[in-house]
């Protein structure tokens, strides 16, 4: 069993990221509101917990198992705003460019330009 489970650490990451913001932060942080980009990866991960992840702060969400070239897909939009938003899940309409919650997403938009 983990120290920490996927919750428990990334809200321990969040708090961090409040006490200790850098004075050059590094890159990803510039392009993610100044916060580290954090996906929750399950095998068992419905969409009816969309709201619970977002909540525990992930910036979006993976299933198992890893499509890695889809992963590449998501990271991209960690500066490409456009990507990101392609990728943003929407309640109602299933999410992403596949617009189907199994092929994972982001839940944070990307910040005003």
């Amino acid at each position: 069993m983990p120290i920490l489970d996927g919750v428990a650490a990334t809200e321990r990451i969040r708090e961090d990221e409040k006490q200790h913001s850098p004075s050059a932060p590094p890159e990803s942080h510039m392009f993610n509101s100044n916060r580290v980009p954090i996906f929750a990866v399950s095998a068992s991960l419905p969409e009816s917990r969309a709201q619970e992840i977002a909540h525990a702060q992930f910036d979006g969400w993976l299933v198992k198992p890893i499509n890695f070239r889809r992963v590449g897909e998501l990271m991209a939009g960690i500066w490409d705003y456009e990507r990101r938003r392609r990728d943003l899940y929407r309640p109602g309409t299933k999410s992403g460019v596949a617009k189907n919650w199994e092929k994972g997403g982001w839940l944070v938009a990307p910040p005003e330009t």
